[in-house]
Order: C-alpha cells, then sequence, then structure tokens
C-alpha cells in the first residue's frame, strides 16, 4: 500500500519501507543505530519581494526608497529575507539566489535611454561587477515601457557578498515608483546551496 511505514527496532536499527506505487516494489531505507538526521526541503527555503516607492529620474548606483509590497493576499517574505543600506543588499544565508530587477520607465525626450543594471561585489563593495541589464531606448518621442533583467548570484559569504540595483540614464526619463503598485521592483529567490 502507498505510504505505508514499517519500523523494525529489534536490532537496534531503523528500517522503514515504503511502496512506490508504480514501482511495483517496496523501497527500503535502513538508519544504523547512531544518531542520524533525516533533513526534508519543503521547496523554496526564502523568497523576498520589494518595490521602488518613489520615481527615479537621475543615473544612480545603488538605488534606495524600497518596500516589501503590503496589498491584498501579498505575503512579505517567506524565510528570513532581505536587507538594505543605502542601496546595498544583504543576502539571509548562503546558497544559489535567483535575482530579477524588473523597471517601469518613462523616456520623455527624443533619444532618451534608461538601462537597469545588476551588480554584484565579493569584497563588502569593494569593486561591483555589471552581471545583467536590460535597456529601453527612445527615437521618437515620449515612450514607456518595461525591462527585466536577472542572475543568479552564487553567496558563499553573507558578509562580503552583495548586490546592487542601478539606474543609467541619457536625456529625460523617469523610473517609476509608487507605495501602492508594485511598478520597479526586485525579486529574490533562494534555489539551494551552494
Amino acid at each position: 500500500m502507498p505510504g505505508s511505514i514499517k519500523i523494525d527496532d529489534g536490532s537496534g536499527n531503523y528500517t522503514i519501507l515504503t511502496n512506490a506505487g508504480s514501482l511495483g516494489s517496496d523501497k527500503t531505507l535502513t538508519i544504523p543505530n547512531e544518531t542520524a538526521t533525516l533533513a526534508t526541503t519543503n521547496g523554496i527555503t526564502m523568497a523576498d519581494q520589494w518595490r521602488l516607492t518613489t520615481s527615479v529620474t537621475t543615473s544612480i548606483d545603488g538605488v534606495t526608497n524600497w518596500e516589501r509590497p503590503d496589498g491584498t493576499l501579498q505575503p512579505a517574505y517567506i524565510g528570513s529575507g532581505m536587507s538594505e543600506s543605502s542601496g546595498v543588499w544583504t543576502f539571509p544565508a548562503t546558497g544559489i539566489y535567483m535575482v530579477t530587477f524588473s523597471a517601469f520607465g518613462l523616456l520623455q525626450s527624443i533619444n532618451a535611454v534608461i538601462e537597469i543594471e545588476i551588480e554584484t561585489t565579493a569584497d563588502n563593495g569593494g569593486a561591483y561587477d555589471k552581471v545583467a541589464a536590460a535597456h529601453l531606448d527612445d527615437y521618437g518621442g515620449t515612450m514607456e515601457g518595461t525591462m527585466i533583467c536577472q542572475a543568479f548570484i552564487d553567496v558563499q559569504d553573507t558578509s562580503n557578498d552583495k548586490v546592487r540595483f542601478n539606474v543609467s540614464k541619457a536625456d529625460t526619463i523617469s523610473v517609476q515608483g509608487d507605495t501602492n503598485c508594485s511598478w520597479t521592483q526586485v525579486n529574490f529567490i533562494r534555489l539551494g546551496d551552494t
């Protein structure tokens, strides 16, 4: 029967038998008579979302003014969550993360350009590398659109491995921020161990 379990501790060992159903045979897992831990993971252990609260109209390295969304059916976050200080983000644990930066941009003049960037550092901000970018160009006048860039980031040291989000611009632009809607947002999902 699928899901059945038998534990035999007569010799100090524990044996768990389960039927896999479609395979049609029992599977055996034996744990010797010593201290042991069986760990299970219930999917994603950390996910966090933040939105920009005020619009950005200038080029800036390390965008600030973020908040977690608080709308109907929006969870605060899963797990420990990220922290941000002066535009620099700290990860709560080591691991492989998928980081996404999406921005709603408004180009207000001919030849206006917006670029959004994800930058990482492995020395607590001493030097940054651009690891992902997206841009929006306008050659005909007022235009708007959404830009998205993503990166997998391998966090091995939470004290030194950081990330920041930049806006680079030419001419008259605005990256839209709002305290009621996530026009511009960043998302962090821990995918697994490093």
